[in-house]
């Protein structure tokens, strides 16, 4: 069977974090993991306006993919699916998305965490995309030198996308969505994939025993088996039409 896969890196990621999960997939699937405008060499111009991100993400894939989303990535693509906008995926596999189901899980301390520990958050990708023993002092210099390439537009960009989770009308998602997500996720909390679960009306998930953020990296051919199912699974229904719209 063959089968288009579209692969989309998070915020200061790049293509290369899938290539552990690429040599996992059948080789006769077509697999493509484009560059995003928020990949790591990225200079942060592309979140000066907003919605440049999510007509981006729209951009990357096209009607009948598979898609894989990890991240800021995963969270655009889900209000993208909750709008009901953008080419409409065969499949979907969400990996460490962020979601909060009730705008009263933010808090001042919240936005704390977020915003003075982002390094801290990049600092993990760094470590996971590296795949060797790093000094802690040298891996949060270079924490906090992505981070200043990233720049506060994008974090900004970021998290008013994590904002905006509670607010998604997730109810009319007829099509079966996968999130897989790191036990050990010390950015997107577990929570976040079992709050996201109870607010899908068809999710699966699936937690990664061994995994942080990165479940590409950290357990590749788990995210492999998962993003099989998505290939196979049974066309989604389609979205009945609102009265009065001409179908």
């Amino acid at each position: 069977m063959t089968a288009r896969v579209v692969l989309l890196h998070g915020l200061a990621g790049s293509p290369r974090m899938w290539q552990q999960l690429r040599g996992q997939l059948p080789a006769e699937w077509c697999v493509t993991a484009p560059e995003l405008p928020w990949h790591a060499a990225a200079d942060g111009r592309w979140a000066h306006r907003p919605g440049d991100a999510a007509a981006a993400l729209a951009g990357s894939h096209r009607d009948g993919d598979v898609l894989v989303a990890h991240s800021f990535a995963a969270t655009l693509l889900l209000a993208q699916l909750a709008a009901g906008s953008g080419p409409q995926p065969a499949g979907v596999v969400l990996v460490s998305p962020f979601y909060r189901s009730s705008t009263a899980d933010f808090d001042w301390s919240t936005i704390t965490h977020y915003l003075v520990d982002f390094h801290e958050i990049l600092a993990e990708g760094v470590r996971a995309a590296s795949r060797r023993s790093m000094a802690d002092d040298l891996l949060m210099d270079i924490a906090v030198v992505v981070r200043a390439r990233v720049g506060p537009y994008a974090w900004t960009r970021f998290f008013e996308a994590y904002l905006a989770t509670p607010t998604l009308d997730l109810g009319g998602l007829l099509q079966p969505v996968h999130v897989v997500h790191g036990v050990h996720d010390a950015a997107a909390l577990l929570s976040d994939a079992h709050a996201l679960r109870a607010a899908l009306p068809d999710a699966r998930l699936v937690e990664a025993a061994t995994s942080g953020h990165f479940p590409m990296l950290d357990d590749a051919p788990l995210l492999a088996r998962v993003v099989a199912a998505a290939v196979h699974q049974p066309p989604a229904p389609s979205r009945p039409v609102p009265e009065g719209v001409p179908a």
